[in-house]
Parts: structure tokens; sequence; C-alpha cells
């Protein structure tokens, strides 16, 4: 049996895309978001398991081992999952979770701060797949994982494994998720809850995301709103002529669905765009004309090192 752990919607996305291209073997989902998900899914098992509170997490990390019993695999997204620490002899492979990803192990650490720094040591041992335990990585662009883990990467070919999908499977896995295709060609702006940063105010951020709306024009297509799960800014009230893209369906699922409508992607250091490089126009704002962010948040900087290492391969 080979398990899937997800902690949100994008991740279950990535367990079902796996594990439907594991064929014939047996696939157990650990849902450990707030995400209704089915408790079958084709031939996939998925089971949810509580993980909001404090004392669920600390349940799970304490007896998360039971879930591993007769396991031949496992693929999770964080290297902290309690499958990691306690799943010797088998070697889980780890899948990408975003930017940070394809940075040096000092930087991570170093954009870190001190309390998470010193748990992710304790709880486990290193950082984006640098524990011996974890066997793979699974990446939208391996080669350009740092040089201490490029001998792990693997290509993560969401696209390939999608479109291999039939496609009565594809139409069950969009209804799960609520998604519904765009009727014609768009750009998409991927905001975030940057007023979580020292010095960005809400009133900031619905200006920074106003001036950046702006520059779109009408060659670019109706501009669509795709808002971090954890923002709650109705932006159509602020940004005339957009259109917010409700629920929480994974962005993946525009790029696997309707590429061929997407006219350009922009973000200022959303991760949530890295499967479009390559596909489409990707622009990266980085910190854009705040202060602030730039000093907020390290992720500013990846962006750019990211494209500049991508575009090598």
């Amino acid at each position: 049996m080979v398990v899937y752990e997800a902690r949100n919607s994008k991740e279950l996305l990535y367990s079902v895309i796996l594990a439907c291209s594991n064929v014939g073997r047996e696939a157990l989902i650990l849902n450990l978001s707030s995400f209704t998900f089915p408790e079958n899914i084709f031939d996939i098992r998925v089971l949810h398991i509580p993980y909001q509170t404090t004392m669920d997490k600390i349940r799970y990390h304490l007896f998360g081992y039971k879930f591993l019993s007769g396991v031949e695999h496992a693929f999770v997204f964080h290297d902290f999952s309690p499958i990691v620490r306690i799943s010797f002899p088998m070697r889980p492979s780890l899948v990408e979770h975003g930017l940070v990803n394809y940075l040096e192990k000092e930087d991570i650490y170093g954009a870190m701060p001190i309390i998470p720094r010193f748990l992710s040591k304790l709880i486990s041992g290193s950082v984006c797949g640098r524990n011996k335990k974890i066997s793979s990585i699974y990446a939208h662009f391996p080669r350009a994982l740092p040089s201490d883990i490029i001998n792990k990467g693997v290509a993560l070919d969401i696209i390939g494994k999608w479109s291999a999908m039939p496609l009565e499977v594809k139409a069950i896995v969009n209804s799960i998720f609520g998604y519904k295709s765009p009727e014609s060609n768009f750009s998409l702006l991927v905001t975030q809850p940057i007023e979580i940063f020292d010095g960005i105010s809400e009133k900031d951020k619905i200006n920074i995301y106003t001036d950046v709306a702006n520059t779109f024009s009408s060659n670019d297509g109706k501009l669509l709103l795709k808002r971090h799960p954890l923002e709650t800014t109705q932006y159509s009230s602020y940004i005339k002529d957009a259109e917010m893209l409700e629920g929480e369906f994974p962005l993946e699922l525009l790029m696997l669905n309707d590429i061929e409508k997407v006219n350009k992607v922009v973000t200022l250091f959303s991760s949530a765009v890295i499967p479009f490089i390559g596909l489409n126009e990707v622009v990266w704002l980085g910190g854009y004309r705040q202060d602030a962010l730039v000093t907020a948040s390290e992720m500013a900087k990846l962006p750019k090192l990211l494209m500049d290492m991508v575009t090598q391969y």
C-alpha cells in the first residue's frame, strides 16, 4: 500500500493524481485538511484525520505511526511529518511544497524565525528533503534543486499524469473541488495575505493589488483574481472589472484544465504559480513598491532565483 499525506486542497489534488498514476497499487490518502473529501474516490481510500487544533496535531504526531502498518511507500509534503520520523525502514518521498524547495539550506534557516527554526531541526532534523530518511524529492523542476539534494530529484510531471487520466476521472476530480472552466481567455492575478507582515496593513495590501490590477490591459483578456486560502479580502469591491474565483479549488486546476485560455499569470511571490512556468507568461513582482514586503519576507527574492535556474534547463 502507498500512503499520501495531505494537509490542504492542493496536496489532496496532487495526492489523487499521484495515486492514479501508481496503477495497481493500493492507495490511502490521509486527509489532514478541513476540505470535505469523499471517503473513496475510484480505488483510493481517503481517511479524514482531525488536524485543526493543537491537540489534534499533538495526537497525530504521537500516534501517526499506526497508519504505516503494511505500507510499502509514502508521499509527504513536509519534512516534519511523523511519517518521515517513524518510517524506517521505508523511506518516503517528499513532494515539492513551493519556492522554498529550491533554496539552499542556509537561506531557508536564515529566513525562519528562531522558534520555527528550532522546531524544524528538532522534529525533522533538516529541511526540504535533506533528511536522510527522504528517498526522493518530486519537483516541478528537479534539475533546479540545490546541489546538496539534486541527486534526489524526480520529475513531478503533474501535467503528464493528469493527461493520462481518463476524461471521466478528471470530471469527477473537478466536481469534487468545485472547479468550473472560465468561458473565455483570461489573465490571472494571484494574491497573498501580505498584511501578516510587519508594516503592511489591509489597506496597504488593497492599494498594492489595485495598482497591479491597473497594469493589465484589454489585450490581456478578462482579469481573474485567485485569493490565498487564508484571505477574506473582497477584492472585487476595490478592483474594477475583476472577477474573483471563489471556492477552495487548487490553482493548479486552472493550469491542468484550461492552460490554453491563460494569457498571463501575475503574483508578488506566490509559490502557487510555479506550475505555470514555461507554459505561460509568468510575472513575479517580488516586493513591488512596498519596502516592508522586501524586508519582511525573504520569499520576495526567490522567484527571480527560480526563474533564472529554470531557464537554464
